[in-house]
């Protein structure tokens, strides 16, 4: 039915989402490779969200607190990692809002399979997902190492695995 295929989707400043992960990096899942891993966060809606506070958790239960004012404009994106070096590994656009937690996300993600819960200040649930044998939120098969899972279109969200693919190479930032 051509009228189904036709689905527009409609945005409020809580539908912030986790856009792209980086998760399983070419070789074994060492603290070295951790140090590699990102999150994406993706705006789509027409204001600015300030992030100071938000959480990001995974499978672990380990909250990792968003620090310092950092506002997302409307259509942009923000790259959440380890540390700054961390884009020594990849080429993302100028301009891009990047986020250095200090510290790895949870207990690290996990390359057979994990979720990320995001949460604004007040601690209510923004955005979930999960991958592998994790299959907490939904079914969404890991990826080839090297390879990121991205939703497609950008911002795309019906909470259901047919929101994400295979992304190579990533594209942090796009």
């Amino acid at each position: 039915n051509a009228e189904n295929n036709s689905t527009v989707q409609t945005f409020s400043a809580g539908d912030l989402v986790i856009n792209e992960i980086m998760y399983d990096l070419e070789g074994a899942d060492t603290l070295n490779n951790k140090s590699r891993e990102w999150i994406e966060i993706y705006n789509p809606t027409t204001e600015t969200v300030n992030l100071k506070n938000w959480t990001i958790t995974d499978n672990s239960g380990i909250p990792v607190k968003i620090t310092g004012n950092r506002n997302l404009e409307p259509g942009d994106f923000a790259l959440i990692s380890i540390s700054n070096s961390t884009w020594a590994f990849w080429d993302e656009p100028l301009g891009t809002l990047k986020i250095p937690l200090g510290r790895q996300i949870g207990d690290g993600l996990d390359n057979l399979g994990d979720h990320l819960l995001l949460k604004d200040a007040e601690g209510s649930l923004i955005d979930a997902m999960s991958y592998g044998d994790d299959i907490s939120q939904f079914i969404l098969p890991g990826v080839v190492s090297g390879h990121a899972l991205e939703r497609k279109p950008d911002g795309w969200d019906t909470n259901t695995a047919g929101d994400w693919e295979d992304q190579f190479p990533p594209a942090p930032g796009t």
